[in-house]
């Protein structure tokens, strides 16, 4: 067994948390968003801890992505919040302009109705998506 392999299978083995699948996100690391989730629906994370992870981060994306577009220095606006996550968060806002991570928003509140049975769906296939949403992958249209 080689130092890789060894390294793989205490991370894999290692407990999720929706702050992991978050930071997967804001990485744009679409697969290891994938794999997480399905991780925390193994180990029976209730999805409106996933969700309520996934929806702190959109807000503050949005509101940091609406500053900087106010003309406010980015260096200004990414300088608040957690200084571990500082990288993270300047990563993803250059994915995306305030509109489309309002419209993440919106879809976030969707899920939260799938995820409460007031709307149709499935509640581990909308937050794949919306998680992928935040990695920075297409979301696919909803009605």
């Amino acid at each position: 067994v080689d130092i890789a392999a060894a390294e793989a299978a205490v991370a894999d083995s290692a407990r999720y948390d929706a702050f992991k699948l978050v930071d997967a996100a804001l990485a744009g690391d679409g697969a290891r968003v994938a794999h997480i989730l399905d991780g925390l629906r193994q180990e029976g994370t209730e999805p409106p801890v996933i969700l309520g992870a996934l929806n702190y981060t959109l807000r503050d994306l949005a509101t940091k992505a609406w500053q900087i577009e106010a003309g406010t220095p980015a260096a200004q606006v990414l300088a608040a919040g957690w200084p571990q996550r500082r990288p993270l968060i300047e990563r993803a806002i250059k994915r995306g302009r305030a509109h489309d991570w309002q419209h993440l928003l919106q879809r976030a509140a969707r899920v939260d109705r799938v995820v409460k049975g007031q709307a149709p769906g499935r509640v581990w296939d909308e937050l794949l998506a919306l998680s992928e949403g935040l990695a920075g992958l297409r979301l696919p249209a909803r009605a």
